[in-house]
């Protein structure tokens, strides 16, 4: 026995409050030196997860997540309401790249810019490898709404790399020979299928589909050919390596070990299938009340209605018809004598259904980035312009970090391989050889993707707020113009072609600049050379001298 436990009985056997002051204060020290949450006591005492890896997860359980996910966004119109609103904020009608490179010096190298812009938007309706749109494939700003879907409630999605044969007749047409190949995750078997997790093939080793190298480098995916529930090819079937350099695999990396993802729809499964089964409680108790309209009860002295025969009312009593039969059945104006006739009160539907639905979607959308509450239950009636205007605030920063991690690890390698094809296919001969692009790759490849935005409910505030910015030095026309979702060239581009039709078409330069919204006034003072006083929207003076 330690001597503290001694000293503790030897107290306690002296005064009890005494011993008890000691434990209270011992616990006291143990909590101010320990984290309360870490802490083990009655109601938690139950509550013990383990230390887990990034790929520690149940790969059943991480499949099961994403079937039950898929059922949801097929038959639960919440679960699609949240996937669309994801889809639709962050990719819209898709991502556009805006081309950064530079010459030697830093300069903007225009013409690389200007042919790159070209070729995307011709490469974008032949993406797919499926085919062009209307003939089984979709454009790339199609691929990459999918992409991000899958991700949602997957957790991960794979593009593959496809090179084309350009003296094929199929590929007839194509600007470079590069096409994608969009493969649901549950073609890379991570539960076996042909290969079992830790197989080694020479000197490599493959981890749930995932072949990595002596250092654990990622050297192949294993894919198999077709879905493993295609009902043209049901089964696992054998899979087929594909280089690692072929593949765009997207998916959240969440913890650094983590190979794979896993459904978003994972934190909100349970709740929106709470949703699901009050929804249909609700209706099943009304359908189930509406059954019941009345109940009598026959006093003691009463032959009832619908009495046994043993027990049937005198012919011609109030109870019964001419035939001396029992009245079962109610009409219009008919009165009971010595029967209690109750009614019954189903209390359906349930006045407090409503707000206790939303109460239950309010916490999926937390679950979920960008979604707001009144996005998933549709219900504006109580929202404020301020309250909807500081939701889209916070939702928007989730929009945008969801954006700049799609562009990263989705678009941003497949257009770095678009302009890498397009170099060796000559679109860029008259612009750049081969030889300076491949000597500095990163040159020519950078770039800023434009997608949707959040749309202003006070517009001409923020427009006043931008042009203040600009005036200011805090921002510029190039920033203004991303945060709308625009290319600032483009518009300068649009503007100078608005100018130049007006022109040729014999109008005046007041007319085209007044539409521009900048006001001409002639000069104060004559002078030898002629002067005209531009004054733009927010008065500031735009003037230029000319002969």
């Amino acid at each position: 026995m330690s001597l503290a436990k001694f000293i503790d009985g030897v107290v306690e056997a002296v005064s009890p409050t005494w011993a008890a002051e000691r434990v209270a204060a011992r616990r006291a020290v143990e909590r101010a030196r320990s984290f309360a949450g870490g802490g083990i006591d009655r109601g938690n005492a139950r509550w013990l997860p383990s230390a887990e890896s990034g790929d520690s997860p149940r790969v059943d359980e991480i499949q099961r997540c994403r079937q039950r996910a898929w059922d949801l966004y097929r038959n639960n119109p919440h679960a699609a309401k949240l996937v669309r609103t994801i889809v639709s904020q962050v990719v819209g009608t898709g991502l556009k790249p805006e081309s950064l490179a530079v010459n030697e010096d830093g300069t903007p190298h225009n013409a690389f810019r200007e042919r790159a812009k070209e070729l995307y938007r011709r490469w974008d309706r032949q993406a797919d490898v499926k085919g062009r749109p209307g003939a089984g494939g979709v454009t790339f700003g199609e691929m990459t709404a999918q992409a991000l879907r899958e991700s949602i409630l997957t957790g991960e999605c794979l593009a593959r790399r496809r090179f084309m044969r350009l003296d094929d007749s199929r590929n007839a047409g194509l600007v470079i020979p590069l096409r994608l190949e969009m493969i649901e995750a549950e073609r890379v078997p991570e539960d076996g299928g042909p290969f079992t997790p830790g197989t080694d093939i020479p000197g490599h080793q493959v981890f749930r589909g995932i072949e990595y190298d002596a250092d654990s480098n990622r050297a192949a995916y294993h894919v198999m050919r077709t879905h493993p529930n295609d009902p043209r090819t049901a089964g696992y079937g054998d899979t087929v390596p594909v280089p690692a350099d072929e593949m765009v695999h997207l998916y959240v990396q969440e913890r650094p070990s983590q190979s794979r993802g896993w459904s978003w729809f994972a934190r909100a499964l349970l709740d929106l299938r709470d949703v699901a089964d009050y929804q249909y409680n609700e209706l099943m108790s009304s359908a189930l009340a509406a059954c019941v309209t009345l109940s009598i009860k026959r006093t003691a002295a009463s032959q009832g209605v619908g009495a046994l025969p043993s027990l049937a009312p005198p012919v011609g009593s109030a109870n019964s018809d001419a035939d001396g039969n029992a009245m079962t059945r109610m009409q219009p104006g008919m009165i009971f004598h010595d029967v209690d006739v109750q009614g019954f009160n189903p209390q359906r539907p349930n006045s407090t259904a409503e707000g206790f639905i939303n109460h239950l979607l309010r916490g999926v959308a937390t679950g979920l980035p960008g979604v707001k509450a009144s996005s998933v239950t549709g219900d504006y009636r109580e929202s404020s312009f301020s309250s909807e205007r500081s939701a889209d605030n916070d939702c928007w920063r989730e929009t945008e970090m969801v954006q700049d991690w799609l562009a990263a690890h989705f678009c941003q390698p497949v257009w770095e391989s678009v302009v890498e094809a397009g170099v060796r296919a000559g679109f860029f001969v008259d612009v750049v050889d081969q030889e300076e692009f491949l000597a500095d790759t990163q040159r020519f490849v950078g770039a800023n993707w434009h997608g949707p935005v959040a749309r202003s409910i006070n517009p001409a505030d923020d427009e006043q707020a931008s042009a203040l910015a600009i005036r200011n030095c805090t921002s510029s026309p190039q920033a203004e113009a991303a945060a709308r979702g625009y290319d600032w060239a483009e518009i300068i581009k649009q503007n100078a072609e608005f100018y130049a039709a007006a022109a040729n078409a014999g109008l005046p330069p007041e007319y085209a600049l007044g539409v521009l919204g900048i006001k001409l006034q002639p000069a104060a003072v004559e002078s030898p050379v002629a002067t005209r006083r531009v004054v733009g929207l927010n008065g500031q003076d735009m003037s230029r001298r000319g002969a």
